[in-house]
């Protein structure tokens, strides 16, 4: 193996938190390692979790009036988080619940 190929080896298993020997054997069972998402990634979700809880104090302030359209918000909002999580850690990898 040329000293180039390794180092993007290596590369590739730093990016799924994987040991290059851990990362060749998912890739000859079939199984394609997945990335971490950006460092900042986690950051960002509980940001969009503080407004989203902020958003539902807003609704319950805010009465009858507007309930109907805050809480169709909010709904949006948690698919969209719910989207994202998703597709940054896989169905099953990461606990949305905490974060919805």
């Amino acid at each position: 193996m040329l000293h180039k190929e390794k180092e993007a080896l290596q590369k590739k298993a730093d990016r799924c938190g994987l040991s290059v020997s851990e990362y060749l054997r998912q890739l000859a069972r079939g199984v394609k390692p997945k990335e971490f998402p950006p460092g900042d990634y986690a950051r960002i979700l509980q940001e969009m979790k503080s407004i989203n809880e902020k958003l539902f104090r807003m609704m319950e302030w805010s009465g009858d009036a507007l309930y109907d359209d805050f809480l169709q918000l909010i709904k949006s909002y948690n698919i969209a988080i719910g989207e994202l999580t998703k597709r940054a850690y896989g169905d099953e990898d990461f606990p949305i619940e905490e974060l919805l």
